[in-house]
């Protein structure tokens, strides 16, 4: 898959005046290459990479710490950190990565971008640390609710409609992540897992 246009816009934000709008989409633009990156085996640069957006994400949360959005994202950040991690890395990001989703959804309870990283975080962590993917499942019904243009939320909502047995639940959240933005590239990589 190309990620030429990722790599585009992180030379575009990256360049410019270092506000808040240009610090996210540089922290944003770090998390879906880290993702890319690890999706092909390339886990020493995945780990780059989201050390380098974790930092954008920290930024982004000294310059607007009332940013919902912003803990948000670095949450997330911290999420995959603990997937390309160890043991070790899961003991130090994990409170971390609650923390920042508990700031998210007390500041902004609404947001799509906060319900889906919660949704994220529930999918993603294992039972013991309170992974719940039928959690997860209701975190990105209720994101898409409220912004139903997110074709990565229904790639997220895809994943975890798959993971609890719903296949052709998965296939339709796929065809409308899509439908939405063809070029998503985690839809195409998840479509391709069903072939």
């Amino acid at each position: 898959m190309e990620e030429a246009p990722l790599a585009q816009a992180y030379l575009y934000y990256s360049s410019q005046p270092q506000g808040l709008s240009a610090v996210l989409a540089c922290a944003r633009i770090d998390y879906d290459r880290a993702l890319g990156e690890d999706s092909r085996h390339q886990r020493d640069q995945a780990k780059k990479t989201n050390k380098e957006g974790i930092g954008w994400a920290q930024k982004a949360v000294q310059l607007a710490p009332d940013s919902g959005p912003a803990h948000a994202l670095l949450a997330d950040l911290y999420g995959e950190k603990i997937s390309l991690g160890d043991l070790f890395t899961a003991m130090d990001c994990g409170p971390k990565d609650g923390d920042e989703n508990k700031k998210a959804l007390a500041l902004a309870p609404e947001d799509p971008k906060v319900l889906a990283a919660q949704g994220r975080r529930y999918l993603m962590a294992p039972d013991f640390a309170g992974g719940d993917p039928k959690k997860a499942l209701d975190f990105f019904k209720r994101s898409l609710a409220v912004d139903p243009r997110s074709d990565e939320t229904w790639v997220w909502l895809a994943r975890t409609q798959k993971r609890l047995g719903d296949e052709a639940g998965a296939r339709a959240s796929l065809s409308k992540a899509l439908q939405l933005n063809p070029q998503n590239v985690q839809a195409q990589w998840e479509q391709q897992k069903f072939k």
